[in-house]
């Protein structure tokens, strides 16, 4: 009967970090193939300085998500940056969000959620910024709407993989990947000394979803460093200051 009980407590066990993805844990590899390690990417986006939970990810995304609507050809822009960060089959636009700071050594930490897109420029996307910024309902002084680039020539991506399991995975894999990432960053660095660095890493996070069943698959997570200034400077331009990058230092330590 005792063996019963063990063999049930752990499967019982079993089941729920399965459930919570305490099983998976995809290493983080560097990224040459994709297009992130090639090409700039856009994606229109809230950024913010308040704290980072559930709520205030779910108030920036739709505010995202209402300000790319305000063009025109929303839904073609959309699709076209979902086929372009190479993951068209399975859904028809794609969430990401950018993280300039450690949220636990930082009572403000920077960060940024909306929508990858594709088909305007950066300068018309930009022009079109107070009209997409009334349409997000939100204040321009607290969450400003800006145009982000990220990745390119000069950018290196560490990237893992995460499945998506339930409502709880967004709430527990940060705190079960991010520092083993920023870890294997660390650990490249040392490696390879002549990496340069223009600004401090950044912590990319895409959520991809499925095409027909809208429910998200899995969550990629990526550390961004080398050239990155180009980010920082679209998310938060006033953060472009000699003090801020003097010193290199890591996020999510």
């Amino acid at each position: 009967m005792k063996s019963v009980t063990i063999v049930s407590t752990m499967a019982i066990f079993a089941f729920l970090a399965y459930q919570v993805g305490l099983l998976e844990y995809p290493p983080f590899v560097l990224q040459r193939e994709i297009v992130l390690a090639h090409q700039e990417i856009l994606a229109i986006m809230a950024t913010s300085k308040e704290r980072i939970n559930g709520k205030n990810v779910e108030k920036l995304f739709n505010a995202s998500k209402k300000a790319v609507e305000t063009l025109q050809d929303h839904e073609d822009v959309l699709n076209a940056g979902a086929k372009f960060y190479e993951v068209g089959n399975l859904t028809s636009s794609l969430q990401v969000g950018l993280y300039f700071d450690d949220p636990h050594e930082t009572e403000n930490p920077r960060w940024a959620m909306g929508w990858v897109v594709k088909g305007r420029s950066l300068h018309s996307l930009n022009s079109k910024m107070h009209k997409m910024q009334k349409a997000s309902g939100l204040s321009s002084e607290s969450n400003p709407i800006r145009v982000v680039r990220f990745g390119g020539q000069g950018v290196n991506v560490l990237s893992a993989r995460i499945p998506w399991r339930n409502k709880f995975t967004p709430m527990i894999a940060p705190m079960l990947h991010w520092g083993r990432g920023f870890r294997k960053y660390e650990e490249y660095k040392k490696k390879h000394p002549d990496v340069k660095e223009d600004a401090r890493a950044i912590a990319l996070e895409v959520y991809v979803s499925d095409y027909d069943k809208n429910k998200y698959k899995y969550i990629e997570y990526s550390v961004l460093f080398g050239g990155v200034t180009h980010t920082w400077k679209d998310a938060f331009p006033e953060s472009m200051v000699k003090e801020e990058f003097e010193s290199v230092t890591t996020a999510f330590e």
